[in-house]
């Protein structure tokens, strides 16, 4: 069972992912969540020993030194993705509850 704040963190990543089509630096991660690079990595790196995130040391900076990247595995993008499903799931039986209890109390004019 993931924290409200674990389950945030990797739906962001799941998001940024697929919207640059490559995994962000932790920091560009840490950045739009308004947390520090270091509590980014520390979420990171517990995301991934539950198997949903895993890590990357690429040579992508002018330097050539090494950096960290982080993406969803095939787990965590599922595990984001139940979510959502469940969500909208949610969602439609408040709306479709309401519907009906609304007609019942019509029907019964209370």
């Amino acid at each position: 069972m993931l924290t409200g704040r674990q389950r945030e963190f990797l739906a962001r990543l799941v998001s940024m992912c697929s919207r640059a089509k490559r995994p962000p630096h932790y920091s560009t991660l840490a950045q739009s969540l308004r947390v520090s690079k270091w509590s980014a990595y520390d979420m990171l790196r517990t995301l991934e020993s539950n198997g949903l995130v895993a890590r990357d040391y690429s040579k992508r900076n002018s330097e050539g030194r090494s950096s960290i990247f982080f993406w969803p595995t095939k787990r965590g993008r599922k595990f984001v993705e139940t979510g959502r499903v469940r969500r909208i799931m949610d969602a439609e039986w408040r709306h479709a509850k309401a519907r009906i209890l609304s007609a019942l109390r019509a029907k019964s004019g209370v």
